[in-house]
């Protein structure tokens, strides 16, 4: 594998009033458990074998949050392992651990880059859980994040398109290396954040079958047209739609779409979850394909976690108090409720600052990853009036990510409804979940995670008792 170390500029984010979905680390500054990695994925063909999917995987990694050492006066140097599995149902499809070293020539604590690494691997078609870890050598901490993934078929005889790669930018190169596809250099934006310092956003993908035939009867066009739409089907950003001759019954596409605009635009007050929309016309087989990206926009405006100057209402300071609970270590917020407007919100710029993995930028990538993830738990687990940051379900995921695999059991008999929240590191932990009221409020009643709730006879609670009404 080939890393490429360079500046990675990404967006700028407003705290206050964001509602726009990686592992989130629980202790700020040096205390803070494990790298910050962004990752992103797409799915190729395999022409030499269409049984196979060629899954590739993007990982950007944080020089700024990885223990350095001193090696000598003009050398720093850090290593770090990354751990790879891939799971179809109970079944290991890939279980892969790479080794690698960044070295830097002044303190990379005042470096605002990244290493930039990808893998590949051909899987069968079908659903998987993917879990990677980024493991600090040095200081023995580790970062995970875990999804679950779709692997598509691409053996079917029909107009297909790829996956799309979202790159920061892509170039003539006569290099080769593991970011090189037919002679020019994409390097991915694992992040998919975007913002006005990028007019544009660069992206690849292939076409498969499209119709291609000798005879001068054929067309041989095709056209490719691409557009950015928010999440209510709004084109926000429309391409030029661009018509170009068939040399084959496939084709790879290297292209651009202008993005400044965007922020012209009223609606983007705030961070916004966007689709690049990709459509594909075969004017002979007059059959057409469509692909999707979702990425983030980040407004010009969204410098700061509360803006100098901003007021903010009492009521919306509590909601940034709850939502920063479920991360916060021990005795960080207690002083809360004892300070007025002014001393509250110096408090959550300082809470954000002390984890900014680039303090150097203006941008706060650990924020952004975490608010993500705010929005979604907000979004899948509120219980009635109660918001989803305040369940157990919802702190879980703030604190720990996504697990690898969520079994139910809602129709178990003699039991009532539990769920289990697995997560597969460096060993197999478990949440579990029980609603044991019958009113959908699942309550974390057992876990093997270190420091949370174990109940080794969490099983007799949710048995449900003779002549018990549920």
């Amino acid at each position: 594998m080939i890393q490429i170390v360079l500046r990675f500029v990404l967006g700028i984010i407003l705290l206050a009033g964001w509602s726009q979905a990686q592992e989130s680390r629980e202790q700020p500054a040096a205390a803070m458990e494990g790298p910050v990695v962004f990752y992103d994925y797409a799915c190729f063909k395999n022409i030499d074998d269409s049984s196979r999917t060629k899954l590739e995987l993007y990982f950007s990694v944080f020089q700024n949050s990885l223990t350095f050492q001193n090696i000598s006066e003009a050398e720093w140097r850090s290593d770090f392992r990354l751990n790879i599995k891939l799971l179809r149902g109970d079944s290991i499809a890939v279980s892969d651990s790479s080794d690698h070293v960044v070295t830097a020539e002044k303190e990379p604590q005042q470096q605002g880059k990244t290493t930039l690494l990808t893998e590949s691997f051909w899987l069968a078609p079908g659903e998987y859980d993917l879990t990677i870890e980024i493991r600090d050598l040095a200081a023995g901490v580790r970062t995970s994040r875990s999804s679950l993934i779709d692997i598509p078929d691409f053996s079917e005889n029909h107009l297909q398109l790829s996956g799309i790669e979202l790159a920061e930018e892509i170039k003539e190169t006569g290099a080769s290396n593991a970011f090189t596809k037919y002679g020019k250099q994409v390097l991915p934006n694992p992040s998919k954040m975007y913002n006005v310092r990028r007019p544009f956003m660069f992206y690849y993908f292939e076409i498969y079958s499209l119709l291609f035939t000798e005879t001068p009867d054929g067309m041989k066009k095709y056209s490719v047209a691409a557009h950015i739409e928010d999440g209510k089907d709004q084109v926000l950003v429309s391409g030029k739609e661009k018509i170009r001759i068939k040399v084959g019954s496939s084709s790879v596409i290297f292209d651009r779409i202008r993005i400044s605009s965007l922020n012209t635009l009223p609606e983007m007050d705030s961070i916004k979850k966007l689709t690049l929309v990709i459509k594909v016309k075969d004017y002979d087989s007059e059959q057409t394909a469509v692909a999707e990206k979702e990425f983030y926009y980040i407004p010009r405006d969204a410098n700061e976690p509360i803006a100098t100057g901003q007021t903010i209402s009492d009521e919306r300071l509590e909601e940034i108090y709850e939502e920063l609970k479920p991360i916060a270590v021990s005795g960080e917020l207690d002083i809360f409720d004892e300070l007025n407007s002014g001393g509250k919100m110096n408090l959550i710029r300082d809470f954000w600052k002390k984890r900014d993995p680039t303090p150097e930028t203006p941008e706060n990538e650990y924020m952004i990853d975490y608010y993500n993830k705010l929005q979604y738990v907000k979004e899948s687990f509120a219980e009635g009036s109660r918001s989803g940051i305040k369940t157990d379900r919802g702190r879980i995921y703030l604190k720990y990510g996504p697990p690898t695999q969520i079994i139910r059991h809602d129709n178990d008999i003699g039991m009532k409804p539990y769920i289990e929240w697995i997560y597969y590191m460096d060993s197999r932990r478990i949440f579990i979940f029980a609603n044991l009221e019958g009113f959908g409020k699942y309550r974390l009643i057992h876990s093997t995670w270190h420091g949370e709730l174990s109940d080794d006879d969490w099983q007799k609670r949710i048995m449900i008792k003779p002549g018990e009404m549920y």
